[in-house]
């Protein structure tokens, strides 16, 4: 699934296919939000984070204790999704 900065809001999106996920680099208001997308049997799932120190990889953001984790059962759902858990960042001042 590709997204695009239009879709979820953002004024620069980056991606990265590393190994099983995707990752994509957001830029909003000038902050960093690291996004990874995840392809399970029967769903797909992401995570949402504000930006850290060290690699942006799919397995260094899974344990990285800030962000918020989506779960989806069909694509259709996933940018109503990601701009709910990137609006949360905002909302917590996460970003």
């Amino acid at each position: 699934m590709l997204l695009s900065k239009d879709d979820i809001g953002v004024d620069r999106l980056v991606r990265h296919k590393i190994n099983d996920c995707e990752v994509y680099i957001a830029e909003k208001k000038g902050k960093v939000i690291i996004i990874a997308l995840y392809r399970g049997i029967h769903s797909l799932y992401f995570k949402v984070a504000p930006s850290y120190a060290g690699s942006w990889d799919c397995e260094e953001l899974e344990y990285y204790p800030f962000g918020y984790y989506g779960f989806i059962r069909d694509e259709k759902e996933l940018v109503p999704k990601l701009i709910e858990k990137i609006s949360e960042l905002e909302k917590n001042e996460l970003i």
